[in-house]
C-alpha cells in the first residue's frame, strides 16, 4: 500500500462469510404449514449458500430471509 494513503478500514465495506447448511430446524409450532411444505422450506434453506457478516449473524439472516424462526443450526464455512 502507499505510504500517502490512509491506513484505516472501512466500517461499510466488509468480505461477507459464506455458509453452507448442513441441518436446520425452524419453529413451526402454531402455524398451519404441512410436512410437505416444511421440508420443502428446510430444503431450499440447505440448498442455497448464505453470506452472513458474522458466524453470529447467521441465525438472524436466515430467519430475515426466510420469515421462519430458527431453532437449530449446523454449518460449514464455505
Amino acid at each position: 500500500m502507499p505510504a500517502n494513503l490512509p491506513q484505516t478500514i472501512n466500517p461499510f465495506f466488509y468480505k461477507p462469510m459464506i455458509f453452507k447448511i448442513t441441518q436446520i430446524e425452524f419453529d413451526f409450532d402454531y402455524e398451519d404449514v404441512t410436512e410437505e411444505e416444511q421440508n420443502e422450506i428446510i430444503n431450499d434453506t440447505t440448498s442455497y449458500l448464505w453470506d452472513s457478516p458474522s458466524e453470529e449473524e447467521l441465525v438472524n439472516v436466515i430467519t430475515n430471509n426466510t420469515g421462519w424462526t430458527v431453532t437449530d443450526l449446523q454449518y460449514e464455512k464455505v
